[in-house]
This record gives structure tokens, sequence and C-alpha cells, in this order.
């Protein structure tokens, strides 16, 4: 298994020099709400306002991006704060042509749901049969394929919730993932909060957490007298 590219927020800011790349309104990274570390994001969009972080599928030397990922595995973890009033997005994977591929929603009932093409809105599969409570961290997980008949998966605690085969999830592979509401669909705004993202172009990446090692301040240099 190769994890590509991992995010626990805990640059504390967003930004090109930091883990998550781009945002739209209604993102922020807090302290207030987090898994493990010391920050998490929070996506609280209003009604058809987008909050959408980006991060990317991975690097390559000296930093720069590499994401050109044909089947990426993703996961993250999601604590709902509240529910949306009608189904919006949470997840979605980015091709290198800048389309978005696929998407999970979350609905009013605290289900979830996929789907493919955002522009054409293809339900792929869903809504599933897990109610997902709301001020409870979940390890959600996904397998996007690319290609014109591929398949797709979405996990909850490493159980499988929805699947398919046969879903045109175009021919572009992967270069970047993004968390919140990436795009309106019915209007409705929600608080959910994402923490402890990986990627990995071969395995579900499993359980797991995002830590930071900072290093310590160096020591004055003593005087030259």
């Amino acid at each position: 298994m190769a994890i590509t590219n991992i995010c626990g927020f805990e640059t504390g800011a967003f930004g090109n020099d930091n883990e998550a790349t781009s945002v739209d309104a209604g993102a922020t990274i807090q302290t207030t709400t987090k898994r493990t570390g010391t920050y998490a994001l929070k996506s609280n969009p209003v009604t058809t306002a987008s909050a959408n972080t980006a991060i990317d599928c991975g690097y390559g030397a000296g930093g720069g991006e590499a994401g050109n990922i044909p089947t990426l595995y993703s996961r993250f973890y999601l604590n709902i704060a509240a529910l949306p009033s009608a189904s919006e997005i949470i997840f979605v994977t980015v091709g290198v042509d800048g389309v978005r591929k696929f998407a999970i929603r979350l609905d009013e009932n605290g289900k979830l749901s996929a789907w493919g093409d955002l522009n054409s809105d293809t339900l792929l599969g869903g809504p599933g049969s897990t109610v997902l409570s709301t001020g409870t961290w979940y390890r959600l997980e996904a397998k996007v394929e690319t290609g014109a008949s591929v398949a797709w998966e979405v996990l909850i605690n490493g159980t499988s919730e929805l699947s398919g085969t046969g879903a045109n999830l175009s021919t572009s592979n992967h270069r970047a993932i993004g968390l919140g509401k990436a795009q309106n669909k019915n209007g409705s705004g929600y608080e959910c909060y994402f923490d402890d993202f990986a990627c990995s172009d071969s395995a579900y990446p499993g359980a797991g957490e995002c830590k930071v090692i900072r290093r310590p301040e160096a020591a004055a240099a003593p005087d030259d007298a």
C-alpha cells in the first residue's frame, strides 16, 4: 500500500504552503471539535453557499503536485453537528482535468448516497441503511476507479455501505479531493467536522490519525564577547 498524502489540518491554516490548498467561504480550521491533535476542519455552509476544502492526492520531489492516480482510496473522519435539510455533498474526488468525478452526499436522515458526474448528478447508489448520529466520529472511506465502466465503494467504520460497478467516472485520473460542500445541490446548510484524512493509490488506508512533530525553537546563539 502506498499512502500518497495525509492531512490532519495540524498546520492550523489554509494555503499552498499548508496541508489544504484551497478553501471556500464557510470552511474554517478550528480547535474546538477535533478527533486527534489540535485542529480539525469545520464545514458550515449557509443555504446555497459552498464550504469546501481541497487537498491534493499526492506530491512529487520538492513538494510539487503529483496527483495522477487511476484508483484512489480515501479515508476521512466525519463528525456531524447539524444535518442538512436535504441531500448535500460532503466529499468529492477531482480529476487532473478539474472535473469532479465522484461525490458522497449526506441527507436529512443522516444517510449517505454516492453520485457521479456532479454536473449531471448521476445517482450511483443509496441512500444507505446506516443512520449517522450527530456528535459521533465516523471513519468514512471511498474507493473510486477511473473509466467508463468501473467500480466504486463507500465504507463506514470499515464496513461496506454502498458499492457498484459499471459507473462512468471519467477517463481523467485523480488529482485532488474536496471535503465539505463542494457544490450546492439542494440549498441546505449543515455543520460538519472533518479530521485525519489519508489517501492511497493501492488500498484502503484503514483506521489511523495524523499528527505533527514540531521542531523546537533553536537555542539562542551565544554572544560573541
